[in-house]
């Protein structure tokens, strides 16, 4: 990871108006170019992609609050920008898709950015920005390939290298057309 972008929002709004100069739009036509791009800025180029790194070289704070009506929320406090997550015992992968769906919240939400989305499709864009960011096409394809023959623990092995929960990665075969079963 390189040198921390960000220590406050302030500085994160610059940092990612730098970022946005190079998109026009983003939509689900090119959230996966957009994530990918976003990796390659931030420095996460290999996996696994640590949100939790990802958050601290973008001065944004983690704090779980067990008391949330949702799994992830952010805000700003204090001059910086605060991702709130559940807690999810002994688990930080599962964490991190809920950390990295809150950090597209947050680039999303910067001025020179704003999709020209609804709210709910807004969320459906930050999940496949958080799948993308989390678990590359190119990446995942290469993983499925040399885990193949061992198809029962597939999915175990592709979270591991990954540091995702396996229903992430479940949801992400799926959606890249690459199957599970044996079946036709």
């Amino acid at each position: 990871m390189r040198q921390p972008k960000a220590t406050n929002a302030d500085e994160l709004e610059r940092a990612l108006a730098r970022f946005w100069r190079k998109w026009a739009y983003v939509g689900h036509s090119n959230i996966e170019a957009f994530a990918e791009s976003f990796a390659q800025w931030i420095g996460a180029k290999r996996l696994p992609r640590d949100v939790f790194l990802i958050c601290e070289a973008l001065g944004i704070r983690l704090r779980t609050d067990a008391l949330l009506a949702r799994r992830g929320s952010w805000s700003q406090v204090g001059g910086r920008c605060v991702i709130s997550y559940q807690p999810v015992e002994g688990s930080r992968t599962r964490a991190s898709f809920t950390i990295a769906h809150e950090l597209a919240e947050i680039v999303f939400s910067h001025p020179r950015a704003r999709p020209l989305l609804d709210a709910a499709e807004e969320r459906r864009l930050a999940n496949r920005f958080a799948t993308a960011l989390l678990m590359p096409a190119d990446e995942i394809k290469a993983l499925f390939e040399k885990y193949r023959a061992n198809r029962p623990h597939l999915v175990p092995l592709i979270a591991r290298d990954c540091k995702t929960s396996e229903a992430a990665v479940r949801c992400r075969l799926r959606e890249l057309g690459l199957r599970l079963s044996r079946r036709p």
